[in-house]
């Protein structure tokens, strides 16, 4: 299932090579404000979208350059192969997601299904619901988050698209509550159910029961007078 799962992500990936407009529309909002992003999903549709607009992104904020996509629960593109001290891998261009981490992405072409040949399918880093491994007790998975938290205690606001703030994820709503508490928030999901759970947690956040493409975010960015 989990090699499954990776494998039909990677054929959605081919098959809509080109991203639409919305997304595009999105990156070059997040390029132009300076923004940065933080996703729970596996795919590279946000990083590919950067790239198509001509926008520098990398997997840390603690790298200087151009937008920072945060992924805690991990990558298509991402390999775990150096958590294990008998692996090595002899092509150069793998590189750590963040300074010292031991997952890797291939940085000379991040696009691109690292895995093919299905060599190593089961060495992609993408974690599951029921996955044993918890920032408590892992290293790399900490960095992540806490660079997660970096950002959010940085922001001056937070717009959440899409995301359902699921409430048996007690470890990202404590995070969320720490780090959000207090700051604008814009929320935009179609499921009145995702908004009333918002609204139940940041009572003055700004709910639109709209999909991400009827956001203002999907839209041109408004041209400089």
């Amino acid at each position: 299932m989990r090699i499954g799962a990776a494998r039909l992500l990677w054929c959605m990936t081919y098959f809509i090579w080109e991203v639409e407009t919305a997304y595009r529309n999105f990156a070059t909002w997040l390029g132009e404000k300076g923004w940065n992003v933080i996703t729970f999903n596996w795919d590279i549709l946000v990083e590919k979208a950067l790239a198509e607009v001509g926008v520098t992104w990398s997997y840390s904020a603690s790298e200087s350059a151009g937008v920072a996509v945060i992924k805690p629960h991990g990558s298509i593109n991402w390999s775990s192969f150096a958590q294990n001290a008998n692996l090595s891998a002899e092509y150069p261009h793998w590189t750590p997601i963040t300074p010292g981490s031991t997952l890797s992405f291939d940085a000379e072409n991040p696009l691109a299904n690292p895995d093919v040949q299905e060599i190593n399918p089961d060495l992609r880093y993408c974690l599951y619901p029921g996955d044993p491994d918890h920032p408590q007790f892992h290293t790399d998975l900490a960095r992540l988050w806490a660079e997660a938290e970096s950002l959010l205690m940085q922001s001056d606001a937070v717009v959440f698209i899409g995301y359902s703030l699921p409430a048996y994820d007690t470890f990202t709503l404590d995070l969320l509550r720490r780090t959000c508490t207090g700051k604008p928030i814009e929320v935009y999901d179609p499921s009145q159910t995702t908004l009333d759970a918002f609204a139940k947690e940041f009572a003055s956040a700004g709910l639109y029961q709209l999909p991400f493409r009827s956001s203002p975010y999907a839209a041109a960015l408004p041209k400089k007078p």
